[in-house]
């Protein structure tokens, strides 16, 4: 008798084992949605798999899509109240592309070594720039670590840049050498710093996205000595440098 519960027993963990293993990542993609885990603005596609290693076709955020995705989940992570997630997003013929890794636990989440590339086009349809600026090129981001809290982050160490900048005015248009910005998270606040070195236009300032969706742009350029004339033309635009040369931006929207 002892020896058939043993038995059974054994067939019964075994048989939770292969439910917790091969447990299809559809059902609980589905499981999350329900409980309102994932916002309904996060709109997701077919998802295969297992919630081990799984996949989904698409996930879109306000019109911006990542495909082919792959996550792998490590169930050792979650020994520790963590839980730990590899992905990568995006074939070769892709516009936007993405990998890291990502991890949700009591405090919220966090990312490490996440990467993002895309064409900015694809950005700037749903968030254009000022002044009727259009512009096009590659979007490069990359974190090196981040944590979540209130309003927005708790640290971040990022860095995003710009390649193959062109810049469409009504005045002409500009091709940048380079531009690249480092992000952080000063007092919970997102925020984006330019300064002299990191770029070849000549700004130095900060964007900031306030816990109201704001944005606030406080920047200042002075155009450099190899500036072309459209690139001047563009400055003017926005009204006559100060003592010092420099043409002062003060912008603020909402997203």
């Amino acid at each position: 008798m002892v020896k058939t519960l043993k038995i059974i027993l054994a067939i019964t963990l075994l048989y939770i084992v292969f439910l917790v293993v091969l447990f299809p990542a559809r059902f609980a993609t589905a499981m999350l949605q329900e409980m309102n885990a994932i916002p309904p603005v996060i709109k997701l596609g077919n998802v295969s798999g297992s919630i081990w290693n799984g996949k989904l076709s698409t996930a879109s955020y306000q019109g911006i899509a990542l495909d082919s995705i792959n996550w792998q989940l490590s169930p050792f992570s979650m020994l520790t109240g963590t839980m730990l997630v590899d992905f990568k997003a995006g074939s070769r013929r892709s516009d936007i592309k993405a990998k890291g890794q990502v991890a949700f636990n009591s405090e919220g989440l966090a990312a490490n070594n996440l990467s993002l590339k895309a064409p900015l086009t694809a950005i700037l349809q749903h968030y254009p720039l000022p002044y009727g600026l259009t512009s096009t090129g590659h979007l490069d981001l990359s974190i090196a670590h981040f944590q979540q809290d209130k309003p927005w982050c708790e640290s971040l160490d990022g860095v995003v840049k710009a390649n193959d900048l062109l810049i469409k005015s009504a005045f002409g248009q500009l091709a940048v050498d380079n531009v690249s910005a480092k992000l952080a998270c000063p007092n919970g606040v997102l925020t984006a710093y330019m300064q002299l070195s990191t770029n070849s236009l000549g700004i130095n300032g900060n964007v900031q996205l306030t816990k109201t969706r704001q944005y606030i742009l406080d920047a200042n350029v002075k155009p450099p000595s190899n500036a072309t004339q459209d690139y001047i033309n563009v400055l003017k635009f926005s009204g006559s440098p100060n003592s010092q040369g420099q043409y002062v931006f003060k912008y603020s929207g909402k997203l």
